[in-house]
């Protein structure tokens, strides 16, 4: 199957998926984050606002703020994508492009991001074990993660694993993935 044909499936299985299983899911995320070692570490962490359906970092957001650590989310920024520094996530957070909720214009904008960010938990479409990632289609995460030095974590539910998944060159692989 090619990338377009496993989105459609990933996307509808994902759909399905009951409130009650979402956040279950998403609670035991956050448990497993804040459990990790490399994020424990970190000082300067970069996550995501999920979209419909994804599964939510929204209690772990919470938690990198109030345990004194760094907070940045990605924002849309003409064609491309920049990473923005959040300080409070009820403030902070607008609805932006593509209706997707990220930091506002008044959030800094940190353009030497690649080698701040300790750790980065990125969402997906579907991920292998060995951290090969399919993302939406557009290339953001390729594009933001291409000279990143910090630990990249792929997230997702359960059913989002796959054996295998087509991987092109410019695909970023994950370090490592948590499945719930």
């Amino acid at each position: 199957m090619n990338k377009k044909q496993l989105r459609e499936i990933f996307k509808k299985k994902r759909a399905s998926l009951s409130t009650q299983k979402k956040e279950a899911a998403s609670y035991s995320l956050f448990e497993a984050l804040k459990a990790e070692p490399s994020i424990q570490k970190a000082s300067h962490i970069c996550g995501y606002v999920a979209m419909k359906n994804e599964i939510s970092l929204s209690p772990f957001l919470e938690w990198v703020l109030n345990h004194n650590k760094n907070l940045y989310l990605p924002r849309f920024q003409i064609n491309n994508y920049q990473i923005a520094q959040v300080k409070n996530m009820s403030k902070d957070i607008v609805l932006g492009h593509y209706n997707i909720k990220e930091p506002s214009s008044t959030c800094a904008e940190i353009p030497d991001y690649s080698s701040l960010i300790d750790v980065w938990i990125v969402p997906g479409i579907s991920f292998t074990r060995l951290g090969n990632r399919l993302g939406m289609g557009l290339g953001v995460y390729d594009q933001l993660l291409v000279n990143a030095r910090g630990k990249k974590i792929g997230v997702a539910f359960s059913f989002q694993e796959a054996p295998i998944l087509p991987v092109d060159e410019w695909d970023i692989c994950m370090d490592n993935v948590f499945f719930k």
